[in-house]
């Protein structure tokens, strides 16, 4: 409900997201999230099925604050625009909190990587869908910081899919160990290229950061 809430408060989407109850409740963001949470879980087939999904959902979506950190190192560097709080070996924590990230997320197994892809392009279909229409194209879109996403999805499904039987209910194809090599190797070459791939001039952030030093 909260990003419903934030959204339409920023003025990032259009609709009566922002507003709230007497009691300051977000009515909207949470009949919204409520609707499109049992239209996602639908076709699960149990409560461990849900937690799978939901848990790798959100590694995936906690993974893009290690891409941000080692993207935001390089293109505003702490030398050039001081951060009220800086985090010591920034860059070693985030690429190593990416690697586990990425491994529990491939251990929820082949199915919930399905489930997951699944959704991903669906909700990417939908939304160029939306951004073309609004906008009449998609050149407005900021693709250079963003088209990295595509292997990392494929790549992170194909490795769950060819995985070990016993662990993640793969085809088999790779070990225990040599699905853990790989895996370090692809999400450090991911998280590589994602942060050369980033807004050389990232405004909003810069933004940001003024605004908390001011």
């Amino acid at each position: 409900p909260r990003l419903f809430f934030a959204a339409g408060h920023e003025g990032l989407v259009r609709g009566p997201f922002a507003r709230v109850s007497r009691a300051g409740v977000p009515i909207i963001g949470v009949a919204i999230t409520f609707l499109v949470g049992v239209v996602f879980l639908l076709p699960l087939p149990s409560w461990r099925a849900i937690i799978k999904v939901v848990s790798a959902a959100a590694l995936l979506s906690y993974g893009m604050a290690s891409v941000s950190l080692v993207t935001l190192r390089r293109t505003m560097p702490p030398e050039q625009y001081p951060r009220p709080f800086r985090l010591i070996f920034g860059v070693p924590v985030a690429a190593l909190s990416f690697i586990v990230a990425n491994f529990i997320i491939v251990w929820t197994g082949a199915r919930t990587a399905d489930v997951i892809l699944g959704y991903v392009l669906v909700v990417a279909i939908l939304y160029g869908i939306w951004q073309a229409v609004r906008h009449r194209g998609l050149g407005h879109l900021e693709w250079r910081g963003a088209w990295w996403l595509a292997p990392y999805y494929g790549g992170m499904w194909l490795l769950a899919n060819i995985g070990p039987q016993a662990l993640t209910h793969g085809n088999g194809l790779l070990s225990n160990l040599g699905l853990s090599v790989l895996l370090v190797a692809f999400s450090l070459a991911i998280l590589a290229i994602a942060a050369r791939s980033g807004l050389p001039d990232p405004r909003e952030a810069k933004a940001s950061l003024q605004s908390t030093s001011t």
